[in-house]
């Protein structure tokens, strides 16, 4: 018997009932579409996020011969029309309102109401999915209408007020970020034949290029993975780079720097806070010029001088390199042209990223350091042994991170810290960073580097119940990152060891394996290593797989005893608040922790719910979420702040209804929470 054709499945959300809208902009955009990226296994129908093919995960988008082609069944049953496939004549069949049109595959024409239709590039199929040019799908067979810019495709019936290279299509494409949920390994030492064949056995690998003196051929062996003629096990490596510190000044003075025209530029520099003197920092962040204004001069114009205001740029006390502004253009072009093997001695962006230029280590990705150069004022003053008054560099550092994005789209951004970028109560919520980069390294979530004591209770009480659960909001909004935990066995020998880590001691054995656990509840990648980062291993390894059978558990991203360091905030369980509009209803919410990536669903009817009878709200309409960010949660936490919201719409006018929100994982197993937490609404019909 011959093979039939497998087509995606069908998507039940076609467009006709409810509606999920979010940022206005944005969803508006989404909202009544289809949205696909090439290359992408995932889509957006109706703004809500399903597989292209929930049977084939390597199904998606694809150019052939300069034309864009997509699934036929995918799309057009997205828009509600029939489709069928004849395996003796070889010919799709879609059907939809008044047309039927048939698709023979490997035909230069199609067929519309017994009409033929040329086409440049006719059906196909690839393996045993149907493909047509999306445009010949869109336009003359389902009469809608395409957008098409850097791999993104837009079908509706209202994109032509979108334009190309606008910054809503850049945050749309942010919501296909592919990232790699598997252990990761970080290593800052030189490669041997052991740490290659060890670094071979993860997905994600950062290393540093600079103090490793990486070659290419050592980059390649290990994104080939164990098998180089096996794509499923390659790896990703990612290159390690410093943007709000210039490591070519490492150790030397500022008469040195006066003296190497590579630190002079054009000589108006440093700079300093355009606003004026804060010691204790300013939330007002914006209309601030990316280059500040002179203090002094005879150096570039991206050195900073608000530490001491002596007309030498300011230097950062614990590694002695001078501190620059990343928002400067001219720190960007400089950090681009370096190479390792000039006088630099330091890798730049094009050496790691590109394979013809300088070494060319093909890397693919960026890992940037030193991102709290841009942390508020208030974080140090001048009795600090590093004092960094920097923040109104803020927008800039936003602005390097777009500008990477936009030069390497397809590039892996990871940023290290800079976490103040995540909390609505700072000014620098509003630069948010979020849209731009792939990953998070949480870097010293509680194991930390210093070796007078494992940890300090204070900042990782502030860590784990101030800031994990913002960082988890961000992270699962449809345009996060994933977060990588970095953690050090260090600190007194009596009470922790690295040798834990190669399993030569058990010394601090309980405190590693509750660093794990710490990671997992809320959701980050663990990497245990030592203060150098120098030590390859994989303690952490054993502990990330797909046994989770435990639903998320609510948290909240507000702290009602306003005190420091925050105590454990009180979970705020399920829907939060129902507000209702023209056959509409609002819903807000706060977040639910999972060692997987957590996802939202809506429940409502017209009649109470018995929780009792149904558990699992079987008669109740489901609704998957596509949240925006809280319109209260932009200027901050509180009492009638949630960071998320998403209003449902195509609701019956003047009509009393009921809802829950559920929280569930991205696991196999799809655990979900069965909290009985509802709110009643009545919509409005004007």
């Amino acid at each position: 018997m011959k093979k039939a054709v497998i087509f995606t499945l069908a998507i039940m959300l076609c467009f006709s009932g409810f509606k999920v809208t979010g940022e206005a902009d944005i969803y508006g955009i989404m909202e009544q579409s289809v949205v696909l990226k090439i290359g992408s296994p995932k889509a957006f129908v109706n703004m809500s996020e399903v597989p292209v093919d929930s049977q084939n995960p390597y199904t998606a988008p694809f150019v052939s011969e300069g034309r864009t082609l997509v699934p036929v069944r995918f799309v057009a049953e997205s828009f509600g029309a029939a489709v069928d496939w004849d395996e003796h004549t070889r010919i799709v069949s879609v059907k939809t309102g008044s047309k039927s049109v048939l698709l023979p595959v490997n035909s230069d024409s199609m067929i519309i109401n017994e009409k033929v239709v040329p086409l440049d590039v006719g059906a196909s199929l690839v393996g045993d999915r149907a493909f047509i040019p999306i445009r010949r799908l869109a336009e003359d067979v389902l009469g809608k209408n395409v957008f098409y810019d850097r791999g993104l495709i837009i079908i509706g019936d209202s994109v032509s007020g979108i334009a190309q290279g606008s910054e809503e299509v850049g945050l749309i494409l942010a919501m296909f970020k592919t990232q790699i949920r598997a252990p990761y390994m970080v290593y800052y030492g030189s490669l041997d034949e052991g740490i290659i064949e060890t670094a071979k056995t993860y997905k994600i690998v950062i290393l540093h290029p600079s103090q490793a003196r990486l070659e290419r051929n050592q980059i390649m062996r290990i994104q080939q993975g164990i098998n180089p003629d096996d794509p499923s096990d390659d790896v990703k490596v990612i290159g390690y780079i410093s943007i709000g510190e210039d490591t070519r000044t490492t150790g030397m003075t500022p008469q040195q720097m006066r003296d190497d025209p590579r630190f002079t530029g054009d000589k108006t520099g440093p700079r300093v806070d355009p606003r004026g003197v804060f010691p204790n920092g300013n939330p007002n962040l914006a209309g601030i010029g990316p280059k500040g204004v002179m203090s002094g001069g005879g150096f570039a114009s991206y050195y900073l001088d608000d530490n001491d205001f002596d007309g030498n740029p300011d230097f950062n006390r614990a590694f002695n390199g001078a501190f620059v502004n990343a928002g400067d253009p001219a720190w960007y072009d400089a950090l681009s042209a370096m190479t390792f093997d000039s006088i630099d001695g330091v890798y730049g962006l094009r050496e790691i990223l590109t394979l013809d230029y300088g070494r060319g280590l093909g890397c693919d990705g960026v890992f940037l350091d030193t991102i709290d150069t841009c942390a508020p004022n208030s974080y140090t003053d001048a009795s600090s042994f590093n004092q960094s008054e920097f923040e109104w560099t803020a927008p800039g550092f936003l602005d390097f991170i777009k500008r990477l994005r936009n030069d390497y789209p397809d590039k892996i951004i990871v940023q290290n810290r800079g976490l103040f970028f995540f909390n609505p109560n700072l000014g620098h919520y509003k630069y948010n960073t979020r849209p731009y980069i792939d990953y998070l390294m949480f870097e010293s979530f509680r194991l930390d580097s210093s070796s007078s004591a494992a940890f300090n209770p204070l900042f990782f009480a502030d860590n784990s119940n101030y800031y994990a659960p913002k960082i988890a909001a961000e992270a699962s909004r449809p345009d996060g990152f994933t977060v990588l935990g970095l953690s050090y066995a260090e600190g007194p020998s009596d009470i922790i060891s690295s040798d834990t880590l190669l399993g030569k001691s058990q010394t601090g054995l309980a405190l590693l394996q509750e660093e794990i656990e710490l990671y997992k509840k809320f959701g980050f990648i663990p990497y245990i290593t030592n203060g150098w980062v120098t030590l390859v291993n994989s303690f952490a390894k054993p502990f990330i797989n797909d046994s989770d059978f435990s639903p998320p558990a609510w948290s909240s991203t507000w702290n009602a005893d306003n005190v420091w360091p925050a105590g454990i905030p009180e979970p705020r369980v399920g829907v939060q608040s129902a507000t209702g509009g023209k056959n509409s209803v609002t819903l807000c919410w706060d977040v639910a922790l999972d060692e997987n990536p957590v996802k939202y669903c809506a429940y409502y009817q017209k009649t109470p719910f018995d929780f009792d009878a149904d558990p699992n709200l079987e008669k109740a309409t489901k609704v998957p979420l596509l949240p925006r960010v809280g319109a209260a949660y932009k200027n901050g936490t509180g009492k009638d702040s949630f960071p998320f919201d998403a209003t449902i719409t195509g609701l019956e006018s003047d009509t009393l209804y009921y809802f829950v929100i559920r929280a569930h994982d991205d696991s196999a197993n799809e655990n979900e929470d069965k909290n009985r937490v509802y709110k009643t609404v009545v919509t409005l019909n004007n």
